[in-house]
């Protein structure tokens, strides 16, 4: 792979990027690391620590931290493998299956999945600077902003969030970050 599509534009990494990175090959490897953690969701379940190195204008390759939690109720080994990684997490795309009602709190618990809230209080806990939510139920016809973060005093993440949607694309920079709601 000689380059990549970023952030809406080809991106070809100068030889100044590839070394910055150690690579003694001519091609552009955008994963520094790679790390799976099992979640309690079932058997074989798991999320992902992504460590990318992203090329910039200046030449230089910004470091881009991001885990998905896949399915799973709120992941104590999850947020322990975060803390432990690193104290800057750009992005954490968890599964907010549920509603934060009384019903779908107790849909979370009994299929092992999360309320919205539950992964908004994990994006708070290892410190992410961004949290999109997923896998909605299809109970939800619709789900907006106000459904998933009413303003209480509960509201522990501080953050920008979004809600995915199919097909959603979303730049891997402060930028692209930015562009997601704050609470």
């Amino acid at each position: 792979v000689r380059s990549m599509i970023y952030d809406g534009r080809l991106m070809m990494p100068s030889s100044s990027q590839l070394e910055n990175v150690g690579q003694a090959t001519n091609y552009y490897k955008p994963f520094a690391s790679l790390q799976n953690i099992e979640v309690e969701h079932c058997r074989d379940a798991y999320g992902l620590l992504l460590e990318l190195c992203i090329p910039t204008k200046s030449g230089a390759l910004d470091r881009f931290v991001l885990c998905f939690s896949g399915d799973t109720r709120p992941s104590a080994m999850l947020t322990k493998a975060c803390l432990m990684y690193t104290s800057s997490m750009q992005l954490l795309i968890h599964e907010g299956t549920f509603l934060d009602d009384p019903h779908g709190r107790q849909d979370a618990l009994r299929k092992r999945h999360s309320t919205v809230r539950e992964a908004l209080d994990v994006a708070a806990s290892i410190n992410a600077e961004a949290c999109m939510l997923t896998h909605f139920s299809q109970r939800y016809s619709h789900v907006s902003a106000n459904d998933v973060s009413p303003i209480d005093a509960n509201n522990s993440y501080p953050g920008n969030w979004g809600v995915a949607c199919d097909g959603m694309l979303l730049p891997l920079t402060k930028r692209g970050m930015a562009s997601l709601l704050q609470l």
